[in-house]
Order: structure tokens, then sequence, then C-alpha cells
């Protein structure tokens, strides 16, 4: 009998099947499942307790009836619960979805990031670099600016005592020459006396010795005055030979130094352009992942910014180039 029971209870019976609808279509807007929900105590049933009190046991028609109706309610839970469950399963994979987009938007970010930083330590290592050796081009301008300003000083120096000879040879040549002036007034005055004398029949003898001895003291002061006048046009020469050679020097240290600061300008400009080429050879690399977003409009804007500068450094190069054989020449 209980094995009876067990194959007419209407759940076992039911669950094999599939329910397309309530069982009795003319009483399909019925519920009679609120009988069980207002059930508070099993002693209240006393038909389940005693066979002989059948009479207020429901009939096998309401019993079928909401058999039914709780089936069709079992159906829409696990339809509803199916739903829900395909809901949250399309949820949960969309949010896998946008998980896995923000890691690898997250890690083109770090590997940017990464770029980045070591293009920082590069730039940065390179103004070390660069500040160095703009301290040590300083420390050799100032050597050099040193070295000259010695040179100038010594040949300033030496054309001042060049000048103060010439100036002291400019006053004996006054001297002797005031002297020659007054010897020879004096010689004429002793001639015109000997005339008088040797008109007025005065001996000749002493006065011709002492006009010969005149006339050879007028010969060597001749000579002498010759001679500083040659010494003085040598000194001339000399002092011009001098400021030329310093003057040729001056430039060709203006012109070493001009040439110096060119080729330096020319050197910081290729390592520039060297350290642009390789960041936009990165940033061609960086558009293969085919980057989004923010990211996207990082890339152009960079990519942009190198081509604008390497035009700009291209044209600077190509003024130093020119200003470098205009030096040279």
């Amino acid at each position: 009998r209980l094995m009876d029971e067990d194959n007419d209870d209407p759940f076992s019976r039911t669950a094999q099947k599939k329910q397309s609808g309530f069982r009795f279509a003319a009483r399909a807007g019925k519920d009679f499942t609120k009988d069980y929900n207002n059930i508070g105590d099993l002693n209240s049933l006393s038909w389940l307790v005693n066979a002989s009190e059948t009479s207020a046991a429901p009939t096998d028609e309401a019993i079928r009836e909401k058999t039914a109706n709780l089936e069709e309610r079992i159906k829409e839970a696990s339809e509803k619960s199916a739903a829900q469950e395909q809901a949250l399963r399309l949820k949960h994979q969309k949010k896998a979805k946008e998980v896995a987009l923000q890691q690898r938007k997250l890690a083109l970010l770090i590997d940017q990031y990464r770029k980045v930083k070591a293009e920082h330590d590069v730039l940065q290592t390179n103004a070390v670099e660069l500040t160095r050796v703009v301290e040590k081009l300083r420390k050799e301008a100032n050597d050099d600016q040193r070295a000259i300003n010695a040179e100038m000083q010594a040949a300033n120096q030496a054309l001042e005592e060049k000048a103060k000879a010439l100036a002291t040879a400019r006053i004996r040549y006054k001297r002797d020459n005031k002297s020659l002036t007054a010897a020879i007034q004096a010689a004429k005055l002793r001639l015109e006396q000997q005339e008088q004398a040797a008109a007025a029949g005065a001996a000749q003898d002493p006065a011709a010795k002492e006009l010969e001895e005149m006339v050879d003291k007028l010969t060597k002061l001749h000579a002498k005055v010759d001679a500083v006048k040659q010494h003085r046009l040598a000194i001339e020469e000399e002092r011009k030979e001098m400021f030329n050679q310093v003057v040729e020097k001056k430039s060709d240290l203006r012109l070493q130094s001009k040439l110096k600061v060119v080729e330096t300008s020319l050197a910081d400009v290729d390592s520039k352009l060297s350290s642009l080429k390789s960041e936009q050879e990165n940033v061609i690399k960086s558009f293969a992942t085919k980057p989004e977003g923010k990211v996207l409009e990082q890339l152009n804007k960079r990519r942009n910014e190198i081509r604008n500068e390497m035009s700009a450094l291209k044209e600077r190069r190509m003024e130093l180039t020119v200003k470098q054989r205009q030096v040279e020449l």
C-alpha cells in the first residue's frame, strides 16, 4: 500500500513530464493553494489523523486542482529562477569582460609608464652629461680667455716699453737737434767773424783749423741724426708688425672659439635628434598594440610633438652647418 501511495503521489506523477499550462482550463484563474497557507496546526486536520472522520477531507478533484496549481507555481518559479540565473550569468560575464579590458588597459598604462620612466632616466643622464660638457667647455673658454688676456697684457707691456724707448729717442733727437742748431749758429757766427777778420787781414790759420773742427762736428751730428731717424723708423715698423700679430692672433682665437661653440651646438642637436628618433620608434611600436581612448590620444599628441621638434632641430642643424662653413672659410 505504501508503494501504491507513493506511486499515486501527484508530485511523483507529474515530475516526470513537462507541464504546459493549467490542468483544468475552466478554473485557470482560481488559486486553491490558499487553504494550505491557512493551516496553523496539524491537529485541526482531523481527517489526516482519524480515517473515520472524512467529512472535512478534500475531494480528489480539489486535491488534483491544488496540485496542478502548485506544479504551475513551481514551474513559474523554476523558469524565473533560470531566467535570473541566466541574467546573473550574463551580468557576471559582462563584468568579467570589463575587468579583463581594464586589466589590459592597466597593463598598457604600466608599460607606457615604464617606457616614459626609462626615457626620463635617459634624458636625465643626457642632461647631466651635457651639464658636465658645458662646464668643461666653460672652463676651457675661461682658460683660453685668461691666456689671451695674459698675451695681450704682455704685448701691451712690450708696446709700452717700445713707446717709452721711442719717446726717449724723440727727446734725445730734439735735444741733439737743438744742440746741432746752436752749433751751426755758432759756426756761422765764427765763420762770419773769420771772414771779417780775413777781410781785415787777420791770421787765417787758427780760424781755418777751428772751422775744420766745426765741420767735422757738424758731419758727425748729421750722421747721428740720421741714425736716430733710422732707429725711430725701425721701432715704428716693429710696433706695427707686433700690433698686426696681436690682432691676427686675437682674431684666430675668436674664430676658434666660435667654431668650438658651433661644433658643440651641432653635437647637441645630433644627440637630441637621435633621442627623438628612438622615441619615435617606441611610439610607433606602441601603436601596434592598438591602444584606445586616452592612451591613443596621448600617443598621437606625442607623435605630432616629436615631428615638430625634429623639424625645428633639422632647421637649426642646417643653420649651424652654414655658420660652420662660413667660420671655416
